[in-house]
């Protein structure tokens, strides 16, 4: 079941930077029906929330509309 669980929480990490689907829907995809269950799964394995996580993959916008690259 671990392996399982890590196959299902690096599908769900690749969906968040690369799709605009939803956090719940993207959980479902993967295989956790429960929204809470899987974002506790998220968060012991990566250490923050889904939606941290897809924003920190997010380039920063400057004042001027430039783009920075993330951190």
């Amino acid at each position: 079941m671990a392996y399982l669980h890590e196959r299902r929480l690096e599908r769900a990490a690749q969906a968040l930077l690369r799709t605009p689907a939803s956090i719940t829907a993207i959980g479902q995809a993967v295989g956790w029906r429960d929204p809470n269950v899987f974002a506790r799964r998220f968060r012991a394995r990566f250490g923050i929330s889904a939606s941290q996580y897809r924003a920190s993959a997010r380039p920063a916008t400057r004042a001027d509309g430039d783009t920075l690259p993330p951190a």
